[in-house]
């Protein structure tokens, strides 16, 4: 293919006479020199060059990475499946608690709201263990408190003692930094492109194993849920302690590998693809900045942007799933087990959403459309139990809320990683997020018992579908957050495949490119006009 000696020796005879040696060599050297990456591509496939094809050792690296990798992402899923729990015991026991409490709705949904309460100082201190401990251990902290809270609780209504659970209710808050660890672990394990479609299908197990507790939880005493609870949080720090292991292996690997390469390419020429190779670093994620808090000004204007859209889908998701109960039984007199098979029903018939959401996102780039598209489902759920809620079964309005669940949560978190260009605060931007979040679902709560208390009322004109009316509003807030990610600048970004860290190094290489192009041109055109003065 082009003039050396090894050609002329492989080639078969009968091609030797077409084309004269030293007019061949001659015309090929030229074409080498100009056109250097096809000579280094066609020597590769002849020889089996090293710069293409990776070594025996290099393959087993790999190999072994891969399988840290898998075992990391599947610590992501059984934390998801264990965590479940924590998420369901409150709102499925929710009439029960009151009733042995003899408390009244606002009683109850002041124990909630404590929750989100805690959950904003320990929103900003989670994102500083995040950033000082990784998520692993962050997770592993936070689960221990969860179980602490748990012990408080089981305490607590055993001595039928409101204020002993409250205090219990403010350490189970930690469950909601288990998620955010969870979340910031999947972001540093998962490759960048299947980040959100993993997050579509923990959030599948998720929906199932929370629908299924729901019955579970309803065979046992209170005082047993407690416990069975505390035991599954206890379970979750052993995954995050496997996530952790598997990942440290993970790294180790991706250094050795890197470090191979460099050996393998640092004395080579100066050709295209050993310095291709040579650039690529596969250990994007090699540690946590310790000066990352210090960075926080960093933060783009698409993450605050999407702090709104977090306190949507908490007030719409997280409020509406721990409260869902007793508005059943308001609007619709509903017992605890019926008021529980709606939700169940509704959950189920939704799980497919979160993987469909994963794959739509892996195929095109529509994150910003889908989420105008699933605050616009939620909207159309909550205006049918506002106008009319005798008119349709309640499955109707509730399994299309489940759409809409779904679609708003799987691309809450996942998203993180597609604005932050730093992947080092991603456990910070992660916080801000669940922060956010906890401030909508401490209004939203609080607003929402207050309405169902004044419902209760006969004297009052107030009724418990009155309450749908607040979601209506928040809803409307999440499709013009949806707007400004399908219009501002950084949408493109935002939409895309790569982290944002990624593509914004990418776009500084092609404009320095370009600044370099233009440079070259210009001295070209500079010695043009010099020859030709001359």
């Amino acid at each position: 293919v082009f003039g050396s000696e090894r050609f002329l020796k492989i080639a078969p005879n009968h091609t030797r006479g077409y084309v004269d040696k030293d007019l061949f060599e001659k015309a090929m050297g030229r074409t080498v020199s100009s056109y250097h990456i096809i000579a280094k591509v066609l020597d590769a496939l002849l020889d089996k060059n090293e710069d293409i094809f990776p070594t025996r050792e290099q393959s087993e690296i790999q190999k072994k990475i891969t399988v840290t990798q898998v075992i990391s992402v599947m610590s992501v899923f059984l934390v998801t499946i264990v965590g479940q729990l924590a998420f369901s015991f409150l709102g499925t026991r929710a009439p029960d608690i009151q009733e042995g409490l003899n408390a009244t709705s606002s009683d109850m949904s002041v124990m909630m709201t404590t929750s989100y309460l805690a959950g904003l100082p320990l929103a900003l201190l989670s994102g500083l263990m995040l950033q000082k401990m990784g998520a692993s251990l962050a997770g592993m902290t936070f689960s221990t408190m969860v179980v602490l809270g748990l012990l408080c609780g089981t305490f607590g209504w055993v001595g039928k003692s409101l204020p002993v659970m409250v205090v219990g209710q403010v350490l189970i808050a930690f469950s909601e930094n288990t998620v955010i660890a969870n979340d910031a672990f999947l972001a540093q394990a998962s490759p960048a492109k299947y980040i959100t479609l993993f997050n579509g299908l923990y959030s599948l197990l998720e929906i199932v194993v929370r629908s299924g507790c729901r019955f579970f939880l309803l065979l046992f005493p209170v005082t047993e849920v407690y416990i069975l609870t505390m035991s599954a949080s206890g379970i979750q720090i052993g995954f995050f302690f496997m996530g952790y292991l598997s990942y440290r292996k993970m790294i180790k690997l991706q250094r050795q590998l890197r470090s191979l390469q460099y050996h393998r390419y640092e004395e080579k020429q100066g050709g295209l693809l050993s310095q291709v190779f040579t650039s690529v670093s596969l250990g994007w994620m090699n540690g946590l900045d310790s000066s990352a808090l210090k960075k926080i000004r960093q933060l783009p204007a698409s993450l605050w942007i999407h702090t709104i859209f977090a306190m949507v889908v908490y007030s719409f998701a997280a409020a509406f799933n721990v409260i869902a109960t007793l508005m059943l039984r308001d609007t619709y007199n509903l017992t605890t087990a019926e008021s529980n098979a709606v939700l169940v029903v509704s959950d189920l018939s939704t799980v497919i959403i979160g993987p469909l959401i994963g794959l739509l996102v892996v195929k095109a780039r529509i994150r910003s459309y889908l989420i105008i598209a699933g605050c616009s489902i939620g909207l159309a759920s909550q205006l049918m139990l506002y106008i009319c809620p005798t008119c349709f079964a309640p499955q109707v309005p509730f399994i299309t809320r489940g759409v809409s669940v779904m679609t708003i949560k799987v691309l809450l978190f996942s998203s993180v990683a597609f604005m932050v260009p730093d992947s080092g605060l991603y456990g910070v931007s992660l916080s801000i997020l669940l922060f956010a979040a906890n401030v909508g679902c401490i209004g939203t709560t609080m607003l929402i018992g207050v309405l169902l208390d004044a419902a209760a009322d006969p004297t009052s004109n107030i009724r418990a579908q009155d309450s749908f009316a607040v979601l209506v509003v928040i809803l409307s807030l999440g499709i013009l957050v949806g707007i400004l990610h399908s219009v501002l600048p950084y949408r493109h970004i935002f939409n895309g495949f790569e982290r944002a860290e990624v593509a914004v190094k990418r776009a500084r290489e092609k404009r320095l490119l370009q600044e370099k192009q233009q440079k070259e041109k210009k001295v070209e055109e500079a010695k043009v006009v010099k020859d030709v003065t001359e």
